[in-house]
């Protein structure tokens, strides 16, 4: 289409144009530098700035402060917010407890101490204080009770409007520091001191052998602190490095009874009674204990010459709760003694449905039966017997209706889960109502693991006779640190409830052929509510300088679970004064 130029309408001259270009520029020259700018423009010109400064908007904008709430408020372009300083807690191992400190508060109001455990989840409170200087705060240690890889301890502090706490501070590498040490002033060279200790019910009085001299060593707790008492020296008895001893006590210590045993002379035992006068014991009996009764002409050709290798032979010491009854298992005869009040005396005879057993004892090698293991309850009124048969583990429980009487066997009942040839063991808690039975798991494999069975005792009536019988059901079950280990011993200790257990093993080394001692021992407590097990004290692990020793010579557990008694052997331990064997005190 042609472009027709309307007649009238000449275009605008060129120095128009010019003219109106230059005042614009002017313009813009003559305008102010803007302070701040909303937005900046881009290489194709949009968002364009506005000429308009931030100082320009605010006035023509309401105050920020007309569009806040009434109320206080300031100038906060120079504040910076801290946060409160962390609390910092220490913890550090004493004998018996656990030494928590911190460092207080501006203005602190309250304490707070928490206890955590990673095993189960929970956080509970063990201590609090409205002191407002608190600082510092001890707490049992319960050493052989407390999971050192999994417990953990914070401190929370309040003031009048806020609250701050410590990290979760682990225990682990503790444990050696809440441990005592007990060791003989006096010692013959060659002892072998606390080979076997023994402890009263509620921790008040423990008793340590030394039998290469022939005494006992008593120590006493007062409080927290365990006190050398004085050192009972057999009478009768010269210095030999082949005696071998062991002790029970009543539940208060009044009496202890004593097993002596000389190797030289054909494994002649003897046991002797020490009761409490005034502030010392004094010997008031002391008889020989028979060796096994002649086995009947039939079984003496199937009599074995000795235990299983694997099965080493026991001796097992045993003290009512009141010191009137005393129950052996040594080697090859259980025998049971009571106090007529004249003298000490032989119980009566074992008696089951087939067979009246020898006098007072209980023949423990006859025939193809071998009796491996024995527990009575605190009075020692019912005991319980494992016996061996052709591959076979069987339970027996008799029962005593009084010291005169005889032993009656009330039933029997076969064990599964136990290798038959390896040593076992039993307990039973006061009542006699429930039993721990401890061996070896049968397995192909190479290692052995040490495997525990908890069983209820039940009572009932025979119909149509005054008659009892005891039937046994299975509770629980548990298993400890496995070995390779064929020569390991066997380890079990429980308190009077079954409720706290030590399950372990221990092998001796032998320097000839380079063979180095282990050990590895575990304390459980058993927690009703979650029907399971609870791993607590880990030997060596939770005191590494135990390792590769055998560091488990005997192990006592009051029956109050409060306190555990190991007996290091010489050589062994935490320390280089451990000259003649030392005794650890768990508490």
């Amino acid at each position: 289409m042609l472009n027709v130029q309307q007649p009238g309408h000449d275009p605008a001259p060129a120095h128009l144009l010019l003219l109106l270009a230059a005042l614009l520029l002017s313009a813009c020259a003559r305008a102010p530098a803007s302070s701040g700018r909303v937005a900046e423009a881009d290489a194709a010109g949009h968002n364009a700035v506005s000429a308009e400064t931030v100082e320009q908007q605010a006035e023509r904008l309401p105050a920020l402060s007309d569009a806040l709430p009434d109320g206080p408020s300031g100038n906060l372009a120079d504040d910076t917010l801290y946060p409160p300083a962390q609390v910092r807690l220490s913890i550090m191992g004493e004998p018996g407890t656990l030494l928590l400190e911190w460092t207080p508060i501006d203005s602190q109001k309250s304490v707070r101490v928490f206890h955590y455990d990673s095993l189960t989840g929970e956080e509970t409170l063990v201590y609090e204080s409205t002191d407002h200087e608190a600082s510092r705060f001890r707490v049992h240690s319960r050493t052989h009770l407390t999971a050192w890889h999994h417990e953990r301890l914070r401190v929370e502090l309040c003031s009048f409007d806020d609250c701050v706490s410590s990290p979760r501070m682990t225990l682990q590498g503790l444990a050696n520091q809440t441990i005592t040490q007990l060791r003989p002033a006096v010692y013959i060279t060659g002892e072998r001191f606390a080979e076997h200790v023994t402890i009263t019910r509620n921790a008040t009085l423990s008793v340590s052998t030394l039998p290469v001299e022939g005494a006992l060593d008593l120590h006493l707790r007062v409080d927290n602190d365990w006190i050398y008492l004085q050192r009972l020296t057999l009478t009768g008895l010269s210095a030999s490095p082949a005696r071998s001893m062991m002790s029970a006590t009543d539940a208060d210590g009044d009496t202890i009874a004593v097993l002596i045993r000389e190797r030289r002379r054909s494994q002649e035992r003897q046991i002797r009674i020490l009761q409490r006068l005034g502030e010392t014991w004094i010997e008031t009996a002391r008889w020989p204990v028979a060796p096994r009764p002649a086995a009947p002409a039939a079984k003496s050709a199937a009599l074995p010459e000795a235990l299983d290798p694997r099965r080493p032979g026991i001796d097992k010491l045993t003290l009512s709760h009141d010191g009137s009854r005393l129950l052996l298992h040594a080697g090859e005869i259980l025998v049971s003694y009571h106090d007529t009040g004249n003298g000490w005396s032989a119980g009566a005879g074992f008696e089951n449905s087939t067979e009246t057993l020898a006098p007072a004892s209980l023949e423990v090698l006859s025939g193809e039966s071998t009796a491996v293991a024995s527990a009575g309850n605190s009075s020692l009124s019912r005991v319980f017997t494992l016996h061996e048969e052709s591959g076979q583990i069987f339970l027996s429980a008799w029962m005593q209706t009084d010291p005169a009487s005889d032993w009656n066997r009330i039933n029997r009942f076969p064990l599964e889960g136990f290798d038959a040839l390896a040593d076992l063991d039993i307990t039973s808690d006061a009542g006699g109502d429930a039993l721990l039975v401890a061996g070896w798991e049968p397995s192909s494999l190479s290692w052995r693991t040490p495997v525990l069975w908890h069983y209820r005792v039940h009572e009932a009536a025979e119909n149509g006779t005054d008659n009892s019988t005891r039937n046994v059901s299975v509770l629980n079950s548990l298993r400890a640190a496995p070995t390779l280990r064929m020569d390991a011993r066997l380890i079990l200790r429980a308190d009077d409830t079954l409720g706290t257990v030590v399950l372990g093993w221990q092998a001796e080394g032998d320097a000839s052929s380079g063979v180095l001692p282990d050990a590895a021992i575990g304390t459980f407590s058993y927690h009703d509510a979650r029907r399971a097990w609870r791993s607590a004290l880990e030997l060596p692990e939770d005191l590494p300088v135990l390792a590769k020793q055998a560091f488990a010579g005997d192990i006592a557990l009051s029956g109050d679970a409060s306190t555990l008694m190991m007996g290091i052997p010489a050589g062994q331990g935490a320390s280089i004064d451990n000259r003649v064997g030392e005794l650890l005190v768990l508490r």
